[in-house]
């Protein structure tokens, strides 16, 4: 029996270094999926509609038992450019809708100490 899960992750177009290789935080995500042999998240913001570049990378995918914690965990794991432009979805057949953001945004500020 299958039990899919959607993911779409969308994040600033300027978290990519070149053209071709995906920013760290992308890779591990691929990294992890590779090593679950549950595919991998694909480019879909070159089918976006309107007349306009949307200035984002959008990924997403469809994958069959993804577990659902040790992915969302690795996502907070992770450090990225522009935070603040950062949205993960992940949708199961039978759970409401998660929507995450990075762990930066919510971590207190760092205090500068002169010792």
């Amino acid at each position: 029996m299958s039990h899919v899960t959607a993911v779409v992750l969308i994040c600033s177009g300027l978290e990519e270094d070149s053209l071709g290789v995906p920013p760290p935080p992308i890779a591990a995500l691929q990294a992890w999926l590779r090593r679950e042999d549950l595919g991998q998240l694909v480019s879909v913001d070159q089918v976006f509609g309107g007349r306009k570049d949307p200035q984002i990378m959008c990924l997403g995918g469809g994958f069959n038992h993804m577990d659902l914690e040790a992915f969302m965990a690795l996502f907070r794991e992770q450090e990225w450019r522009q935070p603040e432009q950062v949205v993960l979805v992940l949708t199961t057949e039978d759970h409401p809708s998660i929507v995450l953001r990075p762990r930066e945004l919510f971590s207190e500020p760092k205090s500068s100490k002169d010792g």
